[in-house]
Parts: C-alpha cells; structure tokens; sequence
C-alpha cells in the first residue's frame, strides 16, 4: 500500500485500504476476544462468528496535527527508526472517552512539548495500519517554545520554513524528506503551504 498507493486511482486506492484492513482484521481475530473461542469468517468476510456470537470489523480513530507558528513556519516529527531526514505532522490514537480535539492536544503535548491554539479540523482518511481512521487537524503553536520530544516515539523534531518545505515536496534534496503523496500528513503539508505562499505549489 505504501510503495503502490500513489500511483493507483482514488476508486482503486480506497478498494486496496479497505482489503488491506480487513485482511489485518481477520488475522487478529480468529479467536473472540472474551473467551477464545476460534471465530470464523461468514457475511463476505465482513463477519466472523461462533456458535453464538458475532464479531464485526472495528476502527480505531487517531489524529494527525499540522503545526504551524501562524505565518511561515511548521513543526515536523522525525519518528524513532526512521531515516534522519524523513519528517511527518505529530500522530497518535485517540484513547478511551477522549475526544478528538483532547487527543490533538494530548499528543502534541506528549510528543513535541508544545501547547496548541487555534486547533481547527481539516478531514479524514481511512488507513490501513492497522485499522485507523486519521483525524487530520491544524494547529498553531508558539515557535519560541522549548521543543521536548518523547523519546520513546520522536528521535527529534524542529520547525522548517515555508521554503524548505515546498523545496522537499517538489522533490529536492534537503535536510527534509516528507511522506508520500497518498499519506494526509502530506495533504496538511500541501494544503498549509497552498494558504501561506499559493504560487509555491500546484
């Protein structure tokens, strides 16, 4: 999904997301979750089943953040494992009775150090690793604020102008590698960019 999802139609993307997840699903699955009891696929795949109950695939809701200082610059995570340069917006999952808007500020909070304003919903997307339905938001943040990353998660993190990042997504090589084009965090970072400098992108 992450090497084809690109160059594949939106038709096809969105077929490939759902069989990917589901295919996750059945693999987790094959037992229920309060007894044990080996379950069994019906209804198409979309069901699993024993004697006498029914399990249904389930989605688990998480947040992306773009960060923003308000004007010309964003603040982008380098996660633990990942290439030195590889940057993304600050993700998490949502946790029990916790709202969207609470897990945004949550994982910022937690992952980067900052506090956010002016946290507004932008869209969603399905994705499939395992089963997530992404919360994308924008948020804006004082750029003078000491950074401090959970280092468990964020090998580090720093803000990037405006011209830094539209250099990465035309593709030139940088201090800054950004996600694929099927990914929401590249859409937050596109669609900031679009509003600050519109000439930058299209």
């Amino acid at each position: 999904m992450r090497e084809v999802g690109a160059e594949l139609s939106e038709f096809d993307a969105g077929v490939l997301t759902e069989a990917v997840a589901l295919v996750r699903w059945h693999v987790d699955h094959r037992f229920h979750h309060l007894d044990g009891t080996p379950t069994r696929p019906t209804a198409g795949g979309w069901e699993r089943r024993t004697t006498d109950d029914v399990v249904w695939p389930r989605t688990d809701p998480a947040i992306m953040v773009m960060i923003t200082d308000g004007a010309d610059r964003c603040l982008l995570a380098n996660g633990v494992g990942w290439p030195s340069d590889r940057y993304s917006c600050v993700a998490g999952f949502v946790e029990p009775g916790e709202s969207a808007e609470a897990a945004a500020h949550r994982e910022v909070g937690e992952e980067v150090g900052v506090t956010l304003t002016d946290l507004t919903y932008v869209a969603s997307q399905p994705w499939p690793f395992p089963r997530s339905l992404m919360l994308a938001f924008e948020g804006v943040a004082d750029p003078t604020a000491r950074i401090v990353v959970q280092d468990d998660e964020i090998a580090h993190a720093r803000w990037f102008h405006r011209d830094e990042l539209a250099a990465a997504l035309r593709g030139e090589a940088g201090p800054l590698r950004v996600p694929p084009s099927i990914s929401i965090s590249r859409f937050l970072m596109e669609r900031w960019l679009a509003k600050v400098e519109p000439r930058l992108v299209g």
